[in-house]
């Protein structure tokens, strides 16, 4: 009677009709959510930024954020790349290194596998960084030159001492005076 047949769980086949061995499991890098199933054609294979690392699941693993996978029936979490420096991805199961946005002008990332805005650094007053998706860290402001700012996106936001001013450094965030008895007319 066919009450006395095992249905294949979740995770698991059997082709053959008749059969009085166990179900097969379906493969590393393939999931099956089905009860009942009926070829090995049924387990899936995950999706690009998914992995299953076993045999038999029913679900496939997100890489994590900061990472991202191209790779389809992926069977290894290693398969997932972690976003370059100068960029981030704040959400799971990323699918290719376009899901890995850039840090923002006036900022910079120097690690791998950033997960979020919050890990680009903003560039400190009497610096700069021009380049968005940075991974170095910002241009220091020239002498004669100050920024009072953070997060400064060019070199044009660092600006000149006024007449009687100096700043006898770079990265200065403030002019300093001529001492009395001294001037300077440079602009």
């Amino acid at each position: 009677s066919q009450s006395n047949c095992s249905v294949c769980s979740p995770g698991t086949f059997q082709s053959a009709s008749g059969a009085s061995v166990r179900c097969s499991i379906c493969a590393a890098g393939t999931y099956a959510t089905g009860s009942g199933l009926g070829d090995a054609n049924t387990c899936q294979r995950c999706g690009a930024g998914l992995f299953s690392s076993g045999a038999g699941f029913t679900t496939c693993s997100a890489c994590r954020s900061g990472s991202y996978s191209s790779v389809l029936g992926a069977n290894v979490s290693a398969t997932c790349v972690l976003c370059a420096a100068g960029s981030f991805s704040s959400g799971e199961g990323a699918a290719s290194a376009g899901n890995c946005s850039l840090c923002v002008a006036g900022s910079f990332s120097t690690g791998l596998g950033a997960s979020s805005q919050s890990n680009c650094s903003v560039c400190s007053p009497g610096t700069f960084q021009s380049a968005s998706g940075a991974s170095v860290r910002c241009s220091i402001c020239a002498a004669g030159t100050y920024a009072t700012g953070s997060g400064l996106g060019d070199a044009g936001s660092c600006q000149r001492c006024g007449a009687g001013l100096f700043s006898s450094g770079a990265g200065f965030t403030t002019c300093s005076a001529c001492r009395s008895g001294s001037y300077s007319s440079v602009l």
